[in-house]
């Protein structure tokens, strides 16, 4: 399955699952005023600061920032 799910999406298991957890991040984010430390604990991240680095890899912005531009 994991070969398939690379073969058909172009990523591996571990990308695909953070694209899907920032995703969920995004929508948090966007339409609810749970803290970020929040968002990041239910999410199940336990390192804040590698939360952090791959959500402004993907956005070129902190996730406080990326909440701002969307209210």
């Amino acid at each position: 399955m994991i070969y398939a799910l690379t073969k058909y999406s172009g990523k591996n298991f571990v990308d695909f699952v953070w694209d899907i957890n920032l995703q969920k991040a995004e929508n948090l984010l966007k339409n609810t005023d749970t803290s970020i430390s929040e968002i990041i604990t239910v999410l199940g991240f336990e390192n804040k600061s590698h939360f952090y680095n791959m959500f402004r890899r993907r956005h070129n912005s902190t996730p406080l920032e990326y909440r701002a531009r969307f209210r």
